[in-house]
Protein backbone atom coordinates (compact mmCIF):
# COMPACT_ATOMS: atom_id res chain seq x y z
CA UNK A 1 0.00 0.00 0.00
CA UNK A 2 2.70 2.49 0.75
CA UNK A 3 4.45 1.76 -2.12
CA UNK A 4 1.72 2.25 -4.26
CA UNK A 5 1.20 5.78 -2.38
CA UNK A 6 4.80 6.90 -3.46
CA UNK A 7 4.37 5.69 -6.52
CA UNK A 8 1.17 8.27 -6.99
CA UNK A 9 2.87 10.65 -5.45
CA UNK A 10 5.75 10.61 -7.58
CA UNK A 11 3.99 10.28 -10.97
CA UNK A 12 2.04 13.50 -9.53
CA UNK A 13 5.09 15.58 -8.75
CA UNK A 14 6.67 14.31 -12.45
CA UNK A 15 3.28 15.06 -14.33
CA UNK A 16 3.34 18.46 -12.73
CA UNK A 17 7.43 19.05 -13.41
CA UNK A 18 6.30 18.40 -16.97
CA UNK A 19 3.76 20.30 -17.47
CA UNK A 20 5.81 23.25 -15.85
CA UNK A 21 8.77 22.50 -18.37
CA UNK A 22 6.21 22.20 -21.59
CA UNK A 23 3.86 25.27 -21.09
CA UNK A 24 6.67 27.13 -19.66
CA UNK A 25 7.49 29.20 -22.53
CA UNK A 26 3.84 29.27 -23.65
CA UNK A 27 2.50 30.69 -20.18
CA UNK A 28 4.94 33.51 -20.32
CA UNK A 29 3.89 34.41 -24.18
CA UNK A 30 0.14 34.21 -23.20
CA UNK A 31 0.89 36.63 -20.50
CA UNK A 32 2.37 38.91 -22.95
CA UNK A 33 -0.32 38.82 -25.01
CA UNK A 34 -2.73 39.64 -22.42
CA UNK A 35 -0.93 42.83 -21.56
CA UNK A 36 -0.63 43.96 -24.09
CA UNK A 37 -4.43 43.64 -25.68
CA UNK A 38 -5.52 44.98 -22.69
CA UNK A 39 -3.33 47.92 -23.12
CA UNK A 40 -4.15 48.06 -26.92
CA UNK A 41 -7.66 47.86 -25.75
CA UNK A 42 -7.19 51.03 -23.53
CA UNK A 43 -5.11 52.81 -26.01
CA UNK A 44 -8.43 52.81 -28.56
CA UNK A 45 -10.75 53.65 -25.75
CA UNK A 46 -8.59 56.76 -24.70
CA UNK A 47 -8.74 57.68 -28.92
CA UNK A 48 -12.33 57.09 -29.01
CA UNK A 49 -12.83 59.70 -26.17
CA UNK A 50 -10.81 62.16 -28.29
CA UNK A 51 -12.53 61.87 -30.98
CA UNK A 52 -15.91 62.24 -28.75
CA UNK A 53 -14.26 65.38 -28.09
CA UNK A 54 -14.38 64.47 -23.94
CA UNK A 55 -10.63 65.10 -23.77
CA UNK A 56 -8.43 66.71 -25.82
CA UNK A 57 -5.98 65.18 -27.78
CA UNK A 58 -3.33 67.59 -26.62
CA UNK A 59 -4.25 68.16 -23.44
CA UNK A 60 -1.30 66.67 -20.62
CA UNK A 61 -3.87 64.21 -19.28
CA UNK A 62 -3.95 62.46 -22.80
CA UNK A 63 -0.40 62.73 -23.68
CA UNK A 64 -0.12 61.49 -19.69
CA UNK A 65 -2.02 58.56 -20.48
CA UNK A 66 -1.13 57.96 -24.27
CA UNK A 67 2.75 57.19 -22.70
CA UNK A 68 1.40 55.57 -19.70
CA UNK A 69 0.05 53.00 -21.79
CA UNK A 70 2.22 52.77 -24.87
CA UNK A 71 5.14 52.25 -21.87
CA UNK A 72 3.10 49.44 -21.00
CA UNK A 73 2.81 47.92 -24.13
CA UNK A 74 6.58 48.18 -25.07
CA UNK A 75 7.09 46.57 -21.64
CA UNK A 76 4.38 43.86 -21.72
CA UNK A 77 5.19 40.43 -20.91
CA UNK A 78 8.85 39.57 -19.74
CA UNK A 79 10.71 42.59 -18.34
CA UNK A 80 13.15 42.34 -15.47
CA UNK A 81 12.42 43.67 -11.82
CA UNK A 82 14.95 46.53 -11.55
CA UNK A 83 13.41 47.13 -15.60
CA UNK A 84 10.16 46.99 -13.61
CA UNK A 85 11.36 49.93 -11.33
CA UNK A 86 12.61 51.81 -13.71
CA UNK A 87 9.53 52.04 -15.83
CA UNK A 88 7.48 52.98 -12.96
CA UNK A 89 10.31 56.24 -12.01
CA UNK A 90 9.51 57.13 -15.53
CA UNK A 91 5.57 57.24 -15.00
CA UNK A 92 5.61 58.81 -12.01
CA UNK A 93 7.62 61.64 -13.16
CA UNK A 94 5.47 61.82 -16.51
CA UNK A 95 2.62 62.79 -13.64
CA UNK A 96 4.82 65.51 -12.73
CA UNK A 97 5.49 67.35 -9.17
CA UNK A 98 2.58 65.45 -7.07
CA UNK A 99 -0.66 63.32 -7.80
CA UNK A 100 -2.72 66.05 -6.57
CA UNK A 101 -2.55 68.07 -9.24
CA UNK A 102 -2.74 64.60 -11.71
CA UNK A 103 -5.71 63.82 -9.89
CA UNK A 104 -7.14 67.29 -10.19
CA UNK A 105 -6.68 67.33 -13.89
CA UNK A 106 -8.73 63.96 -14.11
CA UNK A 107 -11.52 65.32 -11.92
CA UNK A 108 -12.04 68.28 -14.18
CA UNK A 109 -13.20 65.48 -17.20
CA UNK A 110 -15.88 63.80 -18.03
CA UNK A 111 -16.98 60.57 -15.94
CA UNK A 112 -15.83 58.24 -19.00
CA UNK A 113 -11.98 59.71 -19.29
CA UNK A 114 -11.92 59.16 -15.52
CA UNK A 115 -13.07 55.65 -15.22
CA UNK A 116 -10.56 55.18 -18.39
CA UNK A 117 -7.63 57.03 -16.20
CA UNK A 118 -8.87 54.54 -12.83
CA UNK A 119 -8.55 51.62 -14.96
CA UNK A 120 -5.36 52.57 -16.62
CA UNK A 121 -3.68 52.89 -13.39
CA UNK A 122 -5.26 49.77 -12.32
CA UNK A 123 -3.84 47.71 -15.37
CA UNK A 124 -0.42 48.95 -14.99
CA UNK A 125 -0.24 48.12 -11.38
CA UNK A 126 -0.94 44.78 -12.52
CA UNK A 127 1.11 44.43 -15.35
CA UNK A 128 4.07 45.18 -12.73
CA UNK A 129 2.97 42.38 -10.03
CA UNK A 130 2.08 39.45 -12.96
CA UNK A 131 5.09 38.94 -14.87
CA UNK A 132 7.53 37.58 -12.14
CA UNK A 133 5.43 34.86 -9.64
CA UNK A 134 7.31 35.62 -7.18
CA UNK A 135 6.37 38.95 -7.01
CA UNK A 136 2.56 38.37 -7.71
CA UNK A 137 2.70 35.87 -4.83
CA UNK A 138 3.47 38.75 -2.65
CA UNK A 139 1.25 41.41 -3.72
CA UNK A 140 -1.80 38.69 -3.45
CA UNK A 141 -0.70 37.67 -0.20
CA UNK A 142 -0.07 40.37 1.23
CA UNK A 143 -3.27 41.78 0.19
CA UNK A 144 -5.03 38.60 1.90
CA UNK A 145 -2.70 39.34 5.25
CA UNK A 146 -3.93 42.82 5.65
CA UNK A 147 -7.18 41.64 5.40
CA UNK A 148 -7.25 38.84 8.15
CA UNK A 149 -4.45 39.83 10.07
CA UNK A 150 -3.62 42.87 12.50
CA UNK A 151 -1.23 45.37 11.51
CA UNK A 152 1.74 44.22 14.07
CA UNK A 153 1.61 40.74 12.07
CA UNK A 154 1.68 42.61 8.96
CA UNK A 155 4.62 45.12 9.44
CA UNK A 156 6.15 42.30 10.84
CA UNK A 157 5.89 39.83 8.06
CA UNK A 158 6.61 42.89 5.78
CA UNK A 159 9.73 43.46 7.77
CA UNK A 160 11.43 39.90 7.28
CA UNK A 161 10.16 39.75 3.54
CA UNK A 162 11.84 43.00 2.93
CA UNK A 163 14.84 41.85 4.05
CA UNK A 164 14.82 38.41 1.89
CA UNK A 165 13.75 39.40 -1.56
CA UNK A 166 14.05 43.52 -1.53
CA UNK A 167 13.34 44.40 -5.18
CA UNK A 168 10.09 42.25 -5.16
CA UNK A 169 9.43 44.33 -2.51
CA UNK A 170 9.99 47.19 -3.93
CA UNK A 171 7.72 46.34 -7.29
CA UNK A 172 4.82 45.29 -4.71
CA UNK A 173 4.87 48.74 -3.16
CA UNK A 174 4.74 50.62 -6.57
CA UNK A 175 1.63 48.73 -7.86
CA UNK A 176 0.37 49.27 -4.45
CA UNK A 177 1.32 52.93 -4.99
CA UNK A 178 -0.77 52.88 -8.58
CA UNK A 179 -3.73 50.91 -7.61
CA UNK A 180 -4.29 52.84 -4.62
CA UNK A 181 -4.02 56.01 -6.72
CA UNK A 182 -6.23 54.30 -9.64
CA UNK A 183 -9.23 53.52 -6.72
CA UNK A 184 -9.02 57.01 -5.78
CA UNK A 185 -9.98 57.85 -9.18
CA UNK A 186 -12.38 54.80 -9.16
CA UNK A 187 -14.37 56.75 -6.49
CA UNK A 188 -14.30 60.52 -8.29
CA UNK A 189 -16.83 59.00 -11.20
Amino acid sequence: MTMGLWIAILTTLLAMLMETIVFHKRRRMLKEKEQCFRFHDLRDRLQLLAIEHKIDPHSKLHDFLLSMINIAIRNAGLIKLSALLDVSRIVKKEAGSGNDSLQADIGAHAKDVQALASEVFASFSWMLVVNDDLTFLLFKGLRVLTAIANEAVVACVKSVVSKIVPEHVQIVREANDFDRFGQRLAQSY
